[in-house]
């Protein structure tokens, strides 16, 4: 059997001009940093303003010529022979399953997390007085007293530049573009064996069930409505004092490790707990079975749990914590031990 494929034609373009354009970008950002000084505790996160600038350079390329018009030849026939044929086999095969396993995940609550939210029904916007009770040992690396200055607020430039190339290109004269037909010829000489192995899959003989337990932890707030005195005076654990809290470690920020098997946490946004590590602190410790406290630069307290086989909270190991040059000191996640452990790695 042939095939031909042949082709033949001829086309002109009008003369024309026309500019081609190419972009390109380059950005670099500049940042500079304002320190302030006075309580020892800067913000989290760091406030950060940005501003863009653009500028645009245009250069204009030597100009072009292309082809007006275009004429189309076809050259001689090239033949190719096809020598080999294709011969498909196919084999029916049965594979037998193994014993299945079905997975049965019942969810079992270590603990319920509550905390008070106090509503002054007078009006009154009392002041707070905290003191601290007991004595606390600093792990190796955490700073104990709190820093002369600290980070307020970061400003950056994004400076954009863009490259603006013009391709003057003109069109004219005429170009020629060959076209080469092709011949396809079958003499089968050989042939080429493929096999293809459908696979018919059983039923399996039994089934076996794995259970597998989840722990979660539920916490609830508990408002409370109260005509509010002009002094209020708190007092915490002295794990939970500022200068106490583990911010940083050799003077770098902190950032969250691994966790142990079956830790789970609760979340809280509430004032005070959400924007005062102290109080997230002393939150876990008021909270039976809290195993540690980890305090977001977002603005979030986090209240962890370590669930035993039993399902009932278990005071060891909860997590370990490291530190990144990417954060200050004291401007990352701020974290402390509940009736749990953790670690620096």
């Amino acid at each position: 059997m042939r095939v031909l494929l042949l082709g033949a034609a001829a086309y002109a373009g009008i003369a024309s001009a026309y500019t081609g354009t190419s972009v390109s970008t380059t950005s670099a950002v500049q940042c500079s940093t304002a320190y302030g000084s006075g309580n020892g505790v800067g913000p989290t996160p760091i406030p950060t303003s940005e501003i863009t600038k653009t500028t645009s350079s245009v250069f204009t390329m030597a100009d072009a010529t292309a082809p007006a018009a275009y004429t189309r030849v076809t050259d001689s026939t090239v033949t190719t022979t096809q020598h080999t044929s294709l011969v498909v086999s196919v084999i029916l095969a049965t594979v037998t399953k193994g014993i299945a396993t079905s997975w049965v995940q019942p969810t079992t609550t270590i603990a319920t997390a509550t905390w008070p939210v106090t509503q002054c029904t007078n009006g009154v916007n009392p002041v707070t007085v905290t003191k601290y009770t007991g004595t606390y040992t600093p792990v190796p690396g955490q700073a104990t007293t709190l820093p002369a200055s600290y980070v307020t607020q970061i400003f950056c430039t994004t400076s954009l530049t863009s490259f603006v190339y013009l391709f003057p290109t003109v069109s004219s004269g005429t170009s020629t573009i060959h076209e080469t037909a092709t011949s396809v010829i079958n003499d089968y000489t050989t042939t080429s064996t493929s096999t293809l192995t459908y696979l018919t899959v059983t039923t399996p003989s039994a089934t076996v069930t794995s259970t597998t337990i989840s722990y979660v932890e539920a916490g609830r707030a508990v408002p409370t409505n109260v005509a509010c005195q002009s002094t209020v005076t708190k007092t915490f654990d002295a794990r939970c004092a500022p200068t106490n809290l583990i911010s940083s470690h050799d003077g770098i920020g902190l950032v969250s490790g691994r966790y142990n098997a079956n830790v789970s946490v609760v979340y809280t946004r509430d004032e005070p707990y959400g924007t005062d590590p102290t109080e997230c602190c002393q939150l876990c410790l008021d909270n039976a079975g809290c195993g540690a406290s980890m305090w977001g630069p977002y603005e979030t307290c986090g209240l962890y749990y370590h669930g035993n086989q039993s399902g009932k909270p278990q005071c060891d190991f909860i997590f370990t914590y490291g530190s990144e040059d990417q954060y200050i000191a004291g401007q990352g996640i701020i974290v402390a031990n509940g009736c749990g452990t953790i670690n620096y790695e």
